[in-house]
């Protein structure tokens, strides 16, 4: 990235584009003419780009621009883009800006792309722009708009609040609803969609707390972000066959809904979509869905008719908490189809759990603060979500039968008598906190095919002595190994080519480290806090790393190395 941006600088001194393919390929912008670019497709023609305010490297823009036209086609290298979005603030301050021209090959606006241009009034956007966002308010040219603002086809915003109790009609041939078009609209009761609109954006009507039924037209395949969040009288809720997707928050807090059909081409329901939903009684689930995110339906206190189809493998933390259905089961261990939803309590002492065969997954969180002591994970589990055994206290004993290829996140965190687990041979990722705090845990084989161990991932594993990391290592993230204050060595392998800030600090038994040939970046404080360190060995294949640590406080503990 950084030699990309060197070359740029040079270029534009020269007035010239320098975006050969292998460059801009590497880290997707490129500048031309002014404008920065980021490619958003160059594998399937037609080839994409987006129009950005900058791009890494600190390589910022003119905003001092009277006038702009947005070319409808860049090329870069042997390459030609269609300019086809304008991205979030692309424009944003420029304060001098009055006049701005799209081609017509833009379709979307994005968020504040025109924010603070305090003296923009004359605006030319084409009709193949299907979407925008909250892209010109604050500017003189939305300020003397209509109150009901259509941008072309798109439904832009009601600038004033509606009178009393008001029903809505949108005209004939809208294709989109911006973001917040609605929003705080208290007084909305009625709203006639026509069945030309392809896309609603984030909070659309969310807060409009009387309107009391939606119908969503044929051709939307997602409900975005908090769309109806807050609507409390909304009742009835009609959805398209093409729906396909339901994002965070969609329907929070919609405490009137009683009912909702979902279509079959539903796949994913996002985080806390329907959360406290309290008149929501009956939810059957259609084939197809895949994804249930984390209290998508928590707090639905009236929900106890409830059917989850069986292609559905991932099921987020607390989905149906304080649900009638879930404060209807019995305790134990919670399945729902193949996956493991969840434990719920109590739990006995000394409980062994032998997950059952065919569970495919385990839901985050779904043995939190358990007293369990000891699983056996069965050969047809694929995933585990992140934080499954966290904090139980009492687990010593992990037995891994099957194929996963990543430890997630805070999976076995604060296990602090965990001594005995056999990590699989496919996994390729720790993830960071794995096993944060698993004080008990004395020795662990590492797999072969281990690539990257993330931050904090064994973070004060204080009874860890040996470490070999396997030969295909490329990365150990932040405090990964800090802590670990009976660890008495450390061997690197040749591909590890990153060690992150503080990855073996307080390390205080620590007397040996041999660094890799490969190392690329050390970063700070690696070493801090380990006060027996004797030796650091450097391989003399990387003559670099001597250099490095001359302006460290390990300079006197450099021994070099001889290559084998």
């Amino acid at each position: 990235m950084k030699r990309f941006s060197f070359f740029c600088i040079i270029a534009f001194a020269c007035g010239i584009c320098s975006c050969s393919r292998t460059s801009h390929s590497a880290n997707g912008y490129f500048q031309l003419d002014g404008f920065c670019y980021h490619i958003i497709n160059d594998s399937i023609a037609p080839f994409e780009v987006e129009l950005v305010r900058d791009m890494p490297g600190n390589l910022h823009v003119d905003t001092t621009s009277v006038a702009l036209s947005v070319p409808a086609e860049v090329k870069c290298g042997d390459t030609t883009f269609i300019v086809s979005r304008i991205g979030d603030v692309a424009f944003s301050s420029y304060f001098a800006l009055r006049s701005v021209e799209l081609p017509s090959s833009v379709t979307s606006i994005g968020n504040a792309a025109f924010a603070f241009c305090y003296q923009l009034t004359d605006v030319s956007i084409p009709e193949s722009v299907t979407r925008i966002d909250r892209a010109f308010d604050d500017t003189p040219w939305y300020k003397a708009q209509p109150d009901t603002v259509y941008i072309n086809n798109v439904f832009y915003a009601l600038k004033t609040p509606l009178p009393d109790t008001t029903s809505f009609v949108l005209r004939e041939g809208t294709v989109s609803i911006s973001p917040r078009a609605f929003a705080d609209q208290t007084y909305l009761q009625h709203l006639s969609i026509p069945a030309s609109v392809r896309y609603i954006g984030e909070e659309a009507f969310k807060s409009c707390i009387l309107l009391d039924s939606i119908a969503i037209p044929e051709g939307v395949t997602e409900i975005a972000e908090a769309t109806f969040r807050g609507c409390q009288r909304l009742r009835t809720v009609s959805l398209p066959s093409s729906l396909k997707h339901i994002h965070p928050y969609a329907f929070h807090a919609c405490s009137s809904l009683t009912a909702v059909h979902m279509p079959k081409a539903l796949a994913t329901i996002g985080d806390y979509a329907f959360e406290r939903c309290a008149s929501l009684r009956d939810l059957r689930l259609q084939d197809g869905l895949t994804t249930i995110g984390e209290g998508a339906f928590a707090n639905c206190s009236s929900l106890r008719e409830l059917m989850v189809p069986a292609s559905v493998t991932r099921i987020g933390r607390l989905a149906f908490a304080s649900t009638a259905w879930f404060t209807s089961l019995p305790s134990g261990v919670v399945y729902i189809n193949n996956v493991l939803y969840a434990h719920k309590p109590p739990m006995g002492n000394q409980t062994n759990v032998f997950i059952r065969e065919g569970t495919v997954s385990i839901s985050p969180d779904a043995f939190l603060l358990s007293k369990l002591t000891a699983v056996a994970l069965p050969q047809s589990i694929v995933h585990i979500g992140e934080g499954a055994f966290r904090y139980s206290y009492d687990l010593h004993t992990v037995i891994f039968e099957g194929e996963i290829d990543m430890i997630p996140r805070c999976a076995f965190m604060e296990c602090t008598k965990l001594n005995n687990v056999n990590i699989p041979f496919v996994v390729d990722s720790i993830a960071p906190q794995a096993f944060y705090g698993c004080s008990s845990l004395r020795s662990l084989e590492l797999p072969d095919s281990l690539l990257g161990i993330g931050e904090e991932a064994f973070f004060d594993c204080s009874a860890l002595r040996v470490l070999k990391l396997p030969n295909r290592v490329e990365r150990v993230g932040a405090r990964a190994f800090a802590g670990c204050s009976a660890l008495l060595l450390v061997e690197m392998p040749d591909a590890l080519k990153i060690v992150q800030d503080s990855a073996f600090a307080d390390c205080s038994s620590l007397v040996s480290v041999a660094l890799s040939s490969g190392l690329e970046l050390l970063g700070d404080s690696v070493f801090a806090g380990c006060e027996y360190l004797q030796h650091i060995v450097v391989p003399q294949a990387n003559p670099s790393l001597a250099d490095l640590l001359s302006l460290t406080p390990y300079q006197h503990l450099v021994q070099k190395k001889d290559n084998p």
